[in-house]
């Protein structure tokens, strides 16, 4: 009975045995190179377990669970440890594999984040749960073995054998699946398995990103992303974001100015004119950002030059703005453009051109196709249109360049008289210079001649005065050929 009383005194240190024993054999790299000493180590702690087990055993089921002051049971510290033995004899006397700790997670879940395969292949072996899902972050084991940086390509072939056990979809409270936070944290061993098991490569967490989105724009790794598009095919490439804005990842690629992940896309197929909430394709958005590249590979692919976004704009609209070379990007790549195409004040690209003075896009537009003499609804040509506006440049412009100048305003008036009334000295010389009548008269052929009605309402400015003195130079010179 006296032994027996030494045997208490041990049994209340065991765990702090054990705990010293692991220190022991962390901390000191000259005691771990002295295998006597650590076998001799090892034994101790195996006797001082069977002690317990003899001492205790009436206890056991109570305290074999019990961690110590690191928070660990002996059943975690035997497989730490590598102790087949002992742990076998622990599960032999009821220890609980499922057991968590204070911060929620359970064994099988620390030794995958430590990377022990072999703590991890024992437990599994002896019924550990492998749907882990711990309580307040949602990971499951997948997601831990995602974190770990411990022995990653040995875990991700071990884990490969226990996926059909295994939520491999299910997504922690951000959302993340494991696939996806696998990407993230660059843990490239586990993203292979994953993708050999045939996990969902579209699913999408919280801030709606997919595991290829991770791939191109924070990871900007395309080998991976060309693996990911071969099996999300175009569901994969066409994803977008519905939020505030809606972006596929075309625009993103726009936004974050990377042109080779909008090649990449572009070669996989995406949709090219998918719009935002803003009613923009990839197009408009390369175009307002003067990105002269994406612009070039985006016309080549086929995207549309006669799509309206919510501000009435096209895209060639929005070109001419940016000058003669975007102008000349689309009449140079783009198919099937509608020349006539009105934004939301009506206006075609070249009569955009004309009023905001861009004559070189004008040019531009003219010698791709636009026609010179498109009329508006109320039937007026461009040339009307520039005279109506008092725009003498833009006037002489299309008069070079062909435009029909016996076309009257919707009101009957010629153009001689709206270059004159209208004081545009160019215009009037460019017309007549064009051959035109001037013996023409005005009011439908009733009334004064247009220098007669010039001179009638009398002259009013130093352009009117230009004006009627050219008229009748013009006149004199028609007189002395008879």
């Amino acid at each position: 009975m006296q032994s027996m009383s030494h045997f208490d005194l041990l049994r209340n240190e065991h765990l702090e045995l054990q705990s010293k024993y692991a220190d022991l054999k962390s901390k000191y790299e000259l005691l771990a190179a002295d295998k006597v000493f650590i076998i001799y180590l090892s034994s101790l702690l195996f006797f001082v377990i069977n002690l317990f087990y003899l001492v205790n055993c009436f206890k056991l089921n109570s305290m074999i669970n019990q961690a110590d002051e690191k928070n660990i049971t002996p059943l975690e510290l035997a497989l730490t440890l590598s102790h087949t033995n002992i742990a076998l004899q622990l599960m032999q006397h009821n220890a609980d594999c499922n057991v968590k700790d204070e911060m929620g997670q359970s064994i099988l879940a620390r030794m995958v984040l430590m990377g022990n395969v072999f703590a991890s292949g024992f437990l599994v072996s002896n019924g550990a749960d492998l749907r882990f899902v711990h309580n307040s972050t949602g990971k499951g084991l997948l997601h831990y073995l995602a974190e770990s940086t411990e022995n990653k390509k040995i875990m991700a072939d071990w884990v490969e054998s226990c996926l059909p056990l295994i939520d491999v979809n299910a997504k922690d409270k951000q959302g993340r699946t494991a696939l996806i936070l696998s990407i993230l944290l660059n843990n490239i061993y586990l993203t292979e398995v994953l993708l050999r098991y045939g996990v969902d490569v579209i699913a999408e967490d919280d801030m709606q990103n997919t595991a290829l989105s991770v791939a191109l724009f924070l990871k900007n790794d395309l080998i991976l992303a060309e693996k990911l598009t071969q099996l999300g095919g175009t569901v994969a490439v066409n994803h977008s974001i519905n939020g505030e804005v809606i972006e596929t990842l075309l625009h993103m690629s726009l936004q974050l100015d990377k042109d080779d992940v909008l090649r990449f896309l572009i070669e996989n197929k995406v949709s090219i004119n998918e719009t935002n909430k803003q009613g923009c394709t990839p197009l408009h958005c390369a175009v307002q950002q003067n990105n002269v590249q994406a612009v070039n590979h985006l016309l080549n692919a086929g995207a549309s030059s006669n799509q309206i976004d919510n501000q009435g704009n096209s895209p060639l609209h929005l070109a001419i703005m940016k000058g003669r070379y975007m102008t000349e990007l689309f009449a140079k790549s783009a198919t099937d453009v509608d020349w006539c195409l009105a934004d939301r004040n009506g206006r075609s690209a070249l009569r955009l051109a004309l009023e905001g003075h861009f004559l070189d896009s004008a040019h531009v537009l003219i010698s791709a196709g636009s026609p010179v003499d498109e009329e508006d609804q109320r039937g007026n040509s461009l040339l009307v249109q520039c005279l109506l506006l008092g725009d003498d440049e833009g006037a002489v412009f299309l008069l070079d360049r062909g435009a029909q100048h016996w076309k009257k305003d919707s009101s009957g008036r010629s153009c001689l008289e709206l270059a004159a009334s209208h004081g545009l000295p160019s215009s009037v010389r460019a017309l007549c210079g064009n051959g035109i009548n001037l013996n023409k008269r005005t009011d439908g052929g009733k009334g004064y001649t247009v220098l007669e009605k010039a001179i009638s309402e009398g002259i009013t400015s130093s352009f009117s005065f230009n004006i009627v003195f050219y008229l009748i130079h013009m006149y004199s010179l028609i007189i002395y050929s008879w």
